[in-house]
């Protein structure tokens, strides 16, 4: 389901997942990226997409561009940041994508895709997590993105706008940062084994994540700009395996032939025990299904870790 022809706005498309998804798109699409660069940098926007530094606030300067689709990935993307600034977390992911939906409407902007998460599914003890399932709040960060969620759903539904959430579940590969506190586990993994670093666990290993390669979930936004059913609802982005995290520290420190060892820490607040998730709702309203296994993914981001990501990992 390629998607050709269209004037497209990616918010956050500076970002780890943001510019994989620009960089799928330019060629075939114009692309307009906003970024207020808050945690995006510049050098990751495709030199082929129109750039604009601006905040989701100033998002109507944008406006009268004849926009077909939103992609809207702005946003505070860590539940432990989330604690230390809970206003600026509702602030950034529940009113921009407010304005978002808003701009949309009044640019009569049919197609937008926002960019949920797994963390709503909280601790609820169901497995696999699956989009019929309650709720369980607990971070702000989860909080915000559920009030995305009721945002989209209200808006396609009152305005027949074409929206979709997306429950992203751990993503992970190329441009993921590192040094970032609030990183994804793989990429600090990754970097501190071939530094021959200790890789750090908290909790006692047990936890578990469904991690989904960057190609993929850039392929599930792909795909939900082009859905035809079931408007406003979320939908799981996942490959639907489950991985405990102290596994994946093993696992990362044979691939990269470490001398690194493992030391678990307290778990964080907040964090979720076990997630992996059902995937059928994605393969049967967006056609969409992973192409990758986690071993695949983990090994494409090593290749190009290899190629070119030294470099990127110290102008981080």
């Amino acid at each position: 389901m390629v998607l050709s022809g269209k004037r497209i706005l990616v918010t956050g498309g500076a970002g780890f997942i943001g510019s994989n998804l620009v960089d799928h798109l330019v060629g075939e699409n114009e692309v307009i990226v906003v970024d207020s660069l808050r945690t995006g940098k510049r050098e990751n926007v495709n030199p082929s997409a129109e750039f604009h530094k601006l905040p989701i606030a100033k998002i109507n300067e944008i406006e009268g561009r004849d926009i077909d689709v939103v992609f809207h990935l702005a946003a505070m993307a860590s539940t432990q940041e989330s604690f230390l600034k809970p206003d600026e977390c509702i602030e950034i992911n529940g009113a921009g994508t407010a304005k978002m939906l808003e701009f949309s409407r009044v640019n009569d902007i049919e197609r937008f895709v926002f960019t949920s998460t797994a963390a709503l599914y909280g601790n609820n003890p169901e497995l696999p997590k699956r989009e019929t399932m309650s709720i369980e709040i607990l971070s702000p960060y989860a909080a915000s993105k559920r009030a995305g969620e009721q945002l989209v759903d209200i808006y396609a539904r009152s305005y027949g706008m074409k929206c979709y959430s997306l429950r992203l579940f751990n993503v992970f590969g190329p441009r993921q940062n590192p040094h970032n506190p609030y990183s994804g586990v793989i990429s600090i993994f990754l970097d501190r084994a071939k530094r021959g670093e200790t890789l750090y666990i908290n909790g006692d290993g047990s936890h578990t994540r469904d991690f989904v390669f960057v190609n993929d979930a850039v392929r599930a936004f792909e795909h939900a700009a082009q859905g035809e059913s079931e408007f406003g609802s979320a939908i799981n982005i996942s490959t639907g395996v489950e991985t405990r995290i102290d596994q994946l520290a093993r696992m990362i420190i044979e691939k990269v032939g470490s001398s690194s060892s493992i030391e678990f820490r307290d778990p964080k607040i907040g964090d979720v025990y076990r997630s992996y998730a059902d995937n059928s709702k994605a393969r049967r309203v967006l056609g969409w299904e992973p192409k990758f296994s986690f071993e695949q993914g983990l090994d494409t981001y090593l290749e190009w870790l290899t190629s070119h990501g030294q470099s990127y990992s110290e102008r981080n």
